[in-house]
Order: C-alpha cells, then sequence, then structure tokens
C-alpha cells in the first residue's frame, strides 16, 4: 500500500499575513478559530481532489503482501479480491473468469469515484471535472 499523501504548507501560501491580521483584529481570535476560518476553507480544494483520488485507489490493495502471508491456517481470512484474480486466472487456467472479476473490481472502483467526485460537486463546488 502506498504511503498517504501529505499536503504541504505550501497549498496554504495564497492567504497573506494581512488576512489574519485583519481577521486578528477585527474577531481577536485564537490560533483555533483561525484555522477553522481561514485556513481550512482555503485548502478545502486541495483536501477534496486528494479524498477523491485516494477513494478512486481504495480497493487496489498490494496483493503482493496478502498473498506471501498466505498459508494453510490463514487462507479463508486473508483471500482478497486480488490474490482470488491471481489463483483463479493464473493457477486456475480460467482466465475469463479473472477478466470478470478484474472487471468487477474496476467498475467498482470507477463507481466509487464517480460518487465521491459528484459529492464533492454538490458539497464544495470543486471536483476532477
Amino acid at each position: 500500500m502506498e504511503p498517504p499523501i501529505r499536503m504541504s504548507y505550501g497549498s496554504n501560501t495564497t492567504i497573506g499575513n494581512n488576512v489574519y491580521t485583519n481577521f486578528n483584529l477585527t474577531v481577536g481570535a485564537s490560533k483555533l478559530r483561525r484555522i477553522w476560518h481561514i485556513d481550512l476553507p482555503s485548502i478545502t480544494p486541495t483536501i477534496m481532489i486528494l479524498l477523491i483520488l485516494g477513494v478512486g485507489s481504495v480497493m487496489a490493495v498490494g496483493w503482493e503482501k496478502a498473498f506471501l502471508m498466505q498459508q494453510g491456517m490463514n487462507l479463508p481470512a486473508s483471500e482478497i479480491i486480488s490474490t482470488y484474480v491471481y489463483k483463479v486466472g493464473l493457477l486456475n487456467a480460467q482466465y475469463s473468469l479473472a477478466t470478470a472479476i478484474g472487471l468487477f473490481n474496476s467498475v467498482i472502483n470507477f463507481s466509487l469515484l464517480i460518487i465521491t467526485n459528484q459529492l464533492s460537486k454538490k458539497m464544495t463546488q470543486n471536483s476532477l471535472w
């Protein structure tokens, strides 16, 4: 599994110091209120795009680790879609069934991506397309 994407402070550099100063002068805000009312709204588009991209690969599990850790005692509990596709397709030579399962997995990933993108567009007006 890939390491999570980290958002750098560089995505927040579009906010000038005058915004913080004006907010402090007019409201007398604490650090938490500045984060809530200035920082989070400014990085919401970045957060939503990273969420959409993360949901798009939620079913793409590193199958190599699961396959290498499998043994007779934990086989029923450790079987995931990717290892099942490998066993059915390459070990049992049922290529059509393995292709259908892989296609079904991709359709589920794509539908999750579309749903998350539509929810993001409705909630924050930010989406991939």
